[in-house]
């Protein structure tokens, strides 16, 4: 389902708008739904019609950020924050196009909301990354410090669009979430709470 503000809504025209990027994944549609209470999601989708409170465009598609700059500006929306939660989930069987897929979403996607950022005056950017990428062969936890050493490329996707966040001229930062779970929850958790080895699950 993509989440839609209602039209009657619109924000405050001195309070900024937050722009919620995956706004059909449980996630985005979850953080969405949080900030349309305070009348300030602008939801970002590959399906819909431009709103005042949606944005339209597939950021894997190189003609991605004009078609969001065009929209923003036609629209007249002001935002200061970009919550990226788009991306493309980890795949029990790594396929060369899925590979690709999840290169051209998790990272050059990235890349481009960032650019769209810059060039709309967001200044703030928050990437959803994930735990992928840290060492599950050692025997103790997980701790945010710990060298990281991706295995699959979908942890790797995820590492580079972290890394363009990090290193990018507007106030990036990034988390690493875990599995992420929750009323209307349509992934996996299931399946991964009866799967007895928690150690040859892939993450």
């Amino acid at each position: 389902m993509v989440y839609e503000n209602s039209p009657s809504i619109s924000a405050p025209e001195t309070q900024a708008r937050i722009v919620i990027s995956g706004a059909s994944g449980w996630l985005g549609c979850t953080i969405a739904d949080q900030a349309a209470r305070m009348h300030r999601s602008i939801a970002l989708d590959i399906e819909g019609s431009p709103s005042k409170s949606q944005l339209v465009a597939n950021l894997a598609s190189q003609d991605s950020v004009e078609k969001l700059l065009m929209q923003y500006h036609e629209h007249e929306l002001k935002a200061d924050t970009f919550i990226h939660c788009a991306g493309l989930a980890h795949r029990p069987n790594e396929t060369d196009s899925i590979k690709k897929a999840m290169w051209a979403v998790n990272d050059r996607g990235t890349a481009r909301a960032l650019e769209f950022c810059e060039r709309a005056g967001i200044s703030k950017f928050l990437y959803v990354s994930a735990i992928a990428g840290y060492d599950w062969t050692k025997e103790t936890p997980a701790k945010e410090t710990d060298i990281l050493n991706p295995k699959t490329e979908y942890a790797k996707s995820k590492l580079a669009g972290e890394e363009r966040t990090l290193n990018a001229p507007i106030d990036g930062r990034a988390v690493r979430l875990a599995t992420v779970f929750g009323s209307g929850d349509k992934a996996n958790f299931l399946k991964l709470s009866f799967a007895g080895d928690y150690e040859s699950s892939s993450f």
